[in-house]
């Protein structure tokens, strides 16, 4: 049920989230302190999602979801930035962080492993192409369960 009401939610959210010049990063449906909370990670070109821009299209698909009528029971909305850890959901996602690091599990064992930390080589051919421990791996991108930017901040390094 859960997998079906998020589909619905990025379906309905997504159009109007990107009419009012954001993106739709992620969708998350959780349980905290005994209320369900719907979550929307937001980003924008530049990124530096602020405050406001929540605000904004939280009032902007509020309604639209609870139009779908997909849950029943009441939810708490959130809207935020994806953070600095952010997920890669998306083949452009892929291209777009090539050259940082991720980390990146598979649904299935890839070249004899499921887990991966290491360099965003590049995205070419439906494949995630990564370095990691000086060896290179070239992932499907349907095998692609979970993937996560790598903090820079976690290194020691500033971002430009």
């Amino acid at each position: 049920m859960a997998e079906v009401f998020l589909e619905k939610v990025e379906a309905v959210s997504s159009p109007i989230i990107q009419n009012l010049g954001y993106r739709l990063v992620d969708v998350e449906l959780a349980s905290e302190q005994g209320r369900v909370v719907l979550r929307l990670f937001i980003d924008k070109d530049g990124g530096n999602v602020t405050i406001g821009d929540c605000t904004l299209v939280s009032h902007a698909v509020e309604d639209a979801i609870d139009a779908e009528g997909a849950l029943t029971m009441r939810y708490v909305l959130e809207v935020s930035s994806p953070g600095l850890d952010r997920p890669l959901k998306t083949e452009n996602d892929f291209q777009r962080y090539s050259g940082r690091e991720i980390r990146l599990k598979t649904r299935e064992p890839v070249e004899g492993r499921s887990n991966y930390r290491g360099l965003l080589e590049k995205f070419e051919n439906g494949k995630v192409h990564m370095t990691v421990d000086n060896m290179k791996f070239e992932i499907p991108f349907g095998q692609v369960a979970k993937a996560r930017l790598v903090p820079d901040i976690a290194k020691g390094k500033k971002r430009n």
